[in-house]
């Protein structure tokens, strides 16, 4: 009995207005609404009218297309003959710049030929050094050398390989042993 009482306070109602509406529903903007339900209705009511006309327009412009963008191309390349013939130092400057590039390329052509071909009679020259040197050992009676070691290993295993194939077959069988 000697306990007190514990008062909650509920806040009011004005209270709880400025804070939150009175419901918690979401509602749709009213716009938004209504334009899906203007193009639903459309697409319900002319749908296959609406899928006809996008295959012909599809079809139109896959066939215009071409011609469109050769149209384009022609009316640039008349603008710019006009804009040349008004004053022919443009066209004169550009093809000054396409000989440089020309030029350019060119240097770089011939540099990287000259550069191969250096290369090529530094293999050659090898080559001929190394016959010679292979051409002593047969007359100096050493025999035979290979050219590369990876060939000998390769020929050394074909050899021992071989041998063991009259041993034992050196694939595996067809058929599994269930």
């Amino acid at each position: 009995m000697g306990e007190p009482e514990q008062v909650i306070a509920e806040p009011d109602e004005q209270e709880l207005e400025g804070i939150h509406p009175p419901t918690l529903e979401q509602q749709n903007p009213a716009l938004i609404t209504y334009l899906v339900t203007r193009v639903l209705s459309f697409l319900t009511a002319y749908g296959w009218y609406a899928v006809g006309f996008l295959l012909v327009g599809f079809i139109a412009w896959t066939r215009l297309e071409p011609k469109i963008k050769r149209w384009l191309k022609k009316r640039e390349d008349d603008q710019e003959a006009a804009e040349y013939h008004k004053n022919p130092d443009i066209l004169l400057a550009r093809h000054q710049a396409l000989d440089v590039a020309r030029q350019r390329m060119q240097e770089k052509y011939n540099k990287a030929a000259y550069e191969s071909l250096e290369k090529k009679k530094v293999r050659e020259e090898k080559m001929r050094e190394d016959k010679i040197a292979e051409w002593e050992r047969m007359q100096s009676g050493k025999g035979h050398k290979l050219k590369d070691k990876s060939s000998a290993s390769v020929s050394d295993a074909n050899s021992t390989s071989s041998n063991s194939a009259k041993d034992k077959p050196a694939t595996k069988p067809r058929m599994r042993p269930e």
